[in-house]
């Protein structure tokens, strides 16, 4: 089906769990993006991999990304069957077609676009307000995971790469199953986490795959690094990561608490150490 009905223009980029391409429709002749995923091995169930491509299938919203189709196919195209052999299957995800991302934006931007910042935030958080009301925790936000949406009179923010997406119920599973593994055959917890996310914008509790659960508030947390990002331009690459991490301990440049102090107390906010403290997605709206 993919070499049958695309054209494969460019690769757009590669990460942990696939490699996404810039590609022609034959039939409508309109361009898409297609992440291709190999499925290596018996680790990752198929059946869960599909239904979750399906659920996001469904979700329609303007701030998120939208995904058009999945499909499983083996070697030479053909369509996924019983008698393909695992580590030759590759699942694909058409989904639409975003010019750059907000990463490429904040490395770009100067202050011609100092007037979109807060409606690209308000965007991403209407985003995020969306996935939560359907009870989905993204897990992974981030500037190079919001895509835009750019034309002539509007730059609309659209959250993608939903690899790592779970429900809160899942989470709370995942986390008791994680801790029964850990217990091992001595009956005693071993020394290992298996936090998910990006180390920069994932929550604490997030990043502690031994002791803590976590829900929709995780998300908050990386909304508020976001945030900051946004209105405090970096002058070089080491700088960012000092302040950034500076921040995720509670602290903000003096300077920026001094020009922008209503900005710097909802930041720290929605950046609570304890996820009960911080708002939901719809309080900040």
């Amino acid at each position: 089906r993919y070499r049958l009905d695309f054209i494969e223009l460019e690769r757009l980029g590669k990460g942990g769990f696939g490699t996404v391409y810039k590609v022609k429709n034959r039939l409508d002749n309109r361009e898409y993006a297609v992440k291709k995923i190999y499925l290596l091995g018996d680790d990752t169930p198929l059946d869960k991999i599909l239904r979750e491509s399906t659920s996001l299938a469904r979700l329609e919203h303007p701030n998120i990304v939208r995904y058009y189709s999945s499909w499983v196919e083996g070697p030479q195209g053909q369509s996924a069957n019983r008698n393909c052999v695992r580590s030759t299957l590759t699942l694909h995800i058409q989904m639409q077609l975003c010019s750059t991302n907000l990463a490429e934006f904040l490395k770009r931007r100067n202050e011609r676009l100092a007037d979109r910042v807060l409606k690209l935030f308000k965007g991403i958080v209407e985003g995020v307000a969306y996935l939560h009301t359907h009870h989905m925790i993204h897990r992974d936000l981030k500037p190079s995971n919001i895509f835009l949406d750019v034309s002539r009179f509007a730059c609309t923010p659209r959250i993608g790469d939903f690899g790592l997406v779970t429900t809160a119920e899942a989470a709370i599973l995942e986390h008791h199953s994680q801790s029964a593994s850990r217990a091992g055959m001595l009956g005693g917890p071993t020394p290992m986490t298996s936090g998910v996310g990006t180390v920069t914008y994932a929550a604490p509790e997030q990043l502690d795959g031994i002791t803590a659960h976590y829900d929709t508030k995780a998300d908050i947390f990386s909304l508020g690094i976001i945030l900051f990002e946004l209105l405090y331009p970096f002058s070089t690459g080491m700088e960012r990561v000092v302040i950034l991490d500076n921040l995720r301990r509670g602290t903000l440049p003096e300077r920026f608490v001094t020009l922008r102090p209503v900005e710097a107390s909802f930041i720290l906010w929605l950046m609570a150490t304890q996820p009960e403290q911080r708002p939901t997605a719809e309080e900040i709206l």
